[in-house]
């Protein structure tokens, strides 16, 4: 569950239930966006919104992103709620028949 954005140097760990559409979307347009993306990347990008900026999309070995894990250089974030809150929002969504995929 970590995205990787070059870009911006930015790693960013993303939780189910937590916005973790949102923040794919907004990543993913903060690259599509960037000067430095090729046409090719912007394609690739505009294709869908998920999974785009896992390590393996940059042909990086775990212990590459493991360097960026300790790499001053780059800013590392994660959102997180309340886990009371989000067992309650998953609990309503899966099993509560909230959202279509429950």
């Amino acid at each position: 569950r970590l995205m990787i954005i070059p870009e911006y140097k930015l790693l960013f760990c993303y939780i189910e239930k937590v916005g973790c559409s949102m923040f794919n979307q907004l990543f993913r347009l903060l690259r599509i966006y960037h000067p430095s993306i090729s046409d090719e990347e912007r394609a690739y990008l505009a294709d869908s919104h998920f999974g785009k900026a896992k390590g393996e999309h940059f042909n990086m070995t775990i212990d590459e992103v493991s360097e960026l894990m300790v790499n001053e250089e780059w800013t590392k974030a994660v959102f997180f709620r309340d886990p009371a809150d989000r067992f309650l929002s998953g609990f309503k969504s899966k099993c509560g028949g909230v959202d279509w995929d429950g």
